[in-house]
């Protein structure tokens, strides 16, 4: 690495000072969730999500639920900054949608311990880097077929994430890959996964575990704002200001970087459709939210000159830990 290099990663948010600070902050979120035992032990609620019900038991430990629940929310940020290294979605190489990931989901205490949110997006966001990975290649019947797997099995854990389909074939269209082949290969994939759980539903002799999840999907339950919630607020506002921002200047990029821009703020969009539709399911669906959100609002940062990059980074760390505070107070 050259000395001019050096110099600019010096200047930029990948630079150590910022990384430090992002860990720490992050730290002790967890660490505050983990004295406190926040969200700890996992409750099964309404008994709609038919594998996490059978893992309620594991792990009985607070610290092994803790651990697992912090590799999990950082593998879905090293997922996250893959797709964006892979397709240059900010614009340039940078850790920023990893660090904004991390410190939202540091933020939201609901997805502290491991829980059945977390698997879930896990499973999203590798049905969007499928997607993603076979931008314009109709022939990607594979890929499709992993992604709609993938789309199934997370509803397993929350029945309702069933709907990504939906914007899973959005996707493909607008990423003019839609076709017989990769749409029979989605269904097939989504179908293949059911088809193991009808099979498994007979064996055991009990239906009620597929009937109780394609009944939730029409269980609808409107949501209401409740002022513990202000953070998710801030989130959405930040997002839709970072969408508008970059919109503006959007004829500056690529026509790929562009699309996948577009297909993250219609993720926004559905997401918080879902957010509205399932109170049952607010924490799934806010934490899903920050899959596009770290993006674009780092799509948004890297637009901004030096320093005002700087203060607004500092400033959304500041105002995460107010919010995580303050949402932990009212909870």
């Amino acid at each position: 690495m050259s000395i001019r290099e050096v110099h600019k990663k010096r200047k930029s948010l990948s630079g150590k000072p910022t990384i430090v600070l992002t860990f720490f902050a992050c730290l002790a979120c967890w660490l505050t969730s983990y004295f406190y035992l926040v969200g700890f032990p996992a409750s099964a609620g309404t008994a709609v999500y038919p594998l996490w019900n059978l893992m309620l038991d594991f792990p009985a430990n607070p610290t092994v639920a803790y651990l697992l629940g912090v590799i999990l929310s950082i593998t879905i940020a090293f997922v996250i900054q893959h797709i964006n290294d892979t397709d240059m979605i900010v614009g340039e190489r940078t850790n920023l949608p990893f660090t904004l990931f991390s410190l939202m989901a540091a933020a939201a205490y609901g997805m502290h311990p491991f829980n059945e949110a977390s698997i879930a997006l896990l499973l999203l966001v590798l049905a969007v880097n499928s997607l993603f990975k076979s931008y314009q290649k109709p022939e990607s019947t594979g890929s499709m077929f992993n992604a709609g797997v993938y789309i199934a099995v997370a509803s397993l854990f929350v029945p309702r994430m069933l709907w990504f389909i939906l914007l899973l074939w959005m996707g493909m269209y607008r990423f003019s890959m839609f076709n017989i082949k990769t749409f029979a290969a989605s269904l097939t994939g989504v179908g293949s996964t059911f088809l193991l759980l009808f099979t498994v539903c007979l064996m055991i002799d009990d239906c009620s575990i597929a009937t109780s999840l394609f009944s939730s999907l029409i269980d609808f339950e409107v949501y209401t704002f409740e002022m513990y919630h202000i953070g998710l607020s801030a989130v959405i506002l930040l997002t839709i200001i970072a969408f508008l921002f970059i919109s503006a200047d959007a004829f500056n990029n690529s026509v790929r970087v562009r699309q996948m821009r577009f297909f993250m703020a219609n993720m926004t969009f559905f997401i918080g459709l879902m957010i509205v539709l399932y109170k049952n399911d607010y924490d799934t669906f806010s934490a899903a939210l920050f899959i596009p959100s770290s993006i674009l609002i780092a799509c948004f940062i890297e637009s901004l000159r030096f320093y005002m990059r700087f203060i607004a980074y500092y400033l959304f760390i500041t105002f995460g830990l107010l919010f995580y505070f303050y949402g932990l107070w009212n909870f």
